[in-house]
């Protein structure tokens, strides 16, 4: 099946006396960024200016991710920082968004000794990683504060990490 995009991305390329696609492409990918920046602006200012307010989880909180999709490996550096903080004594516990899940609000996909849904309720990196990893509760849930606050009270890690924790959306 052939997107309307990559029909007008070839006809583009094929029509004489067409522009380059690259022109078409800069022009839409700078109205992009443009548009991207404004809303990461007026997000700062809602922080600069009061009227959000970053809140806090008790313990401490490492954030692994970046802006980039998915396919970089930040997941399986989940894991390998889990077991290592697990093997130093500390007490873990991994918060995830649960991408591709169906499940609304927060999930415990595995309290640390059994999974307790499929992948397709939980997503299947937040699956994959309660399989991975005994002894270590993995939730799920759009709002990461809010699982955050499920696991402190719930499994009492003192430190939590956050599966693609830069991503806000």
């Amino acid at each position: 099946m052939i997107h309307w995009w990559q029909q007008t991305f070839a006809r583009l390329q094929h029509e004489p006396g067409s522009p380059p696609p690259g022109i078409f492409l800069q022009g839409l990918a700078t109205a992009l960024a443009k548009g991207y920046g404004w809303v990461a602006r007026g997000r700062r200012w809602l922080y600069d200016t009061g009227w959000r307010q970053a809140r806090r989880l008790p313990g401490r909180v490492i954030s692994i991710g970046n802006l980039t999709v998915g396919g970089t490996g930040k997941t399986p550096l989940v894991a390998y920082l889990a077991r290592r903080f697990q093997d130093q004594g500390r007490r873990v516990a991994i918060l995830s968004r649960g991408y591709g899940s169906q499940a609304r609000g927060v999930l415990v996909v595995s309290d640390g000794q059994q999974r307790y849904c499929q992948p397709i309720r939980c997503g299947d990196e937040p699956y994959w990683l309660a399989g991975q990893l005994p002894g270590i509760p993995v939730l799920t849930g759009t709002d990461r504060y809010t699982a955050g606050l499920l696991a402190a009270e719930r499994f009492h890690p003192d430190l939590m990490l956050l599966d693609d924790g830069f991503q806000h959306c």
